[in-house]
């Protein structure tokens, strides 16, 4: 937070054109039939004046607040790239097909996007010590990280549904259910070896830790641990997969062979 205020412009946002890629969280996705609309703030307003980029606004939207606009799929994107130290690859939902003639299992090459490069080895040290410290010390040690056999890696978050008034309070029992906030998690396991990235939304299920965390334990357990309760053992690389796909840095997304229409519902997420 020092590094945003001390020198806001080192994030170089513009109001033509702000997106999670300059800040290094992620890029547009480009996954099997969606496109993700980029955050500008020009749409919001119609007279030029209010279309102006102010320095403070980059303070505010380096934690999550004001015009930052993201999916859950993208915040599960942003924490893989986490999860990989700077690695990050197309997200997909079909890995593979079976040839319906001859039965053959024929897997998809996964896309590799250019490395996030912006961080140096300490800056990542202090983003796992951090996300690790809110699970076994922090906002969601008791949601998450109590009684776990492995260690994770994670971030309790808040959405607002709407803006209180400078001199107002939000008193989530004096609103109605569909004005609550919304309550954010991600996170990835196991934290030294990483296996799985999630993110986990409910809408009006109100802070962080309240609702997306208990749920986002429960998918990792499932995921991560056997019957036993103890951690599965990795899982070996399949010999049979082709190797990633990658995509040049200036190289334009990787078209789909369809385009759905619909863009995913959004919400807008603080820090909590």
């Amino acid at each position: 937070m020092r590094l945003l205020w001390r020198r806001p412009e080192c994030l170089r946002l513009e109001p033509e054109s702000i997106t999670l890629e300059k800040i290094a969280c992620a890029r547009m996705l480009h996954i099997d039939g969606h496109d993700t609309p980029a955050v500008e703030k020009a749409a919001h307003f119609a007279r030029p004046a209010d279309k102006m980029w102010f320095p403070g606004e980059t303070v505010n939207f380096g934690i999550g607040q004001g015009y930052l606009n993201v999916t859950p799929l993208q915040m599960a994107h942003y924490v893989s790239v986490l999860a990989s130290r700077g690695k990050v690859f197309k997200p997909r939902l079909v890995t593979g097909f079976r040839d319906s003639l001859t039965g053959e299992a024929k897997p998809l090459a996964p896309v590799r996007e250019p490395d996030i490069t912006l961080a140096t080895p300490e800056q990542w040290e202090r983003i796992y010590a951090g996300m690790v410290g809110a699970v076994t010390h922090g906002t969601a040690a008791l949601a998450v990280g109590r009684n776990a056999t492995y260690q994770i890696a994670g971030k309790t978050g808040t959405a607002q549904v709407f803006s209180v008034g400078q001199n107002e309070k939000y008193n989530e029992k004096t609103v109605t259910e569909r004005l609550r906030d919304h309550s954010w998690f991600i996170a990835f396991a196991p934290a030294d070896q990483p296996r799985i990235a999630l993110a986990v939304i409910v809408e009006n299920g109100g802070w962080g830790a309240s609702a997306a965390a208990p749920i986002a334990r429960k998918v990792l357990d499932a995921y991560l641990l056997g019957e036993d309760g103890k951690l599965k053992p990795p899982q070996p690389v399949n010999p049979a997969l082709p190797a990633p796909r990658r995509v040049a840095p200036d190289a334009p997304p990787v078209p789909d062979a369809k385009r759905a229409t619909a863009a995913p519902a959004q919400s807008t997420p603080k820090a909590g």
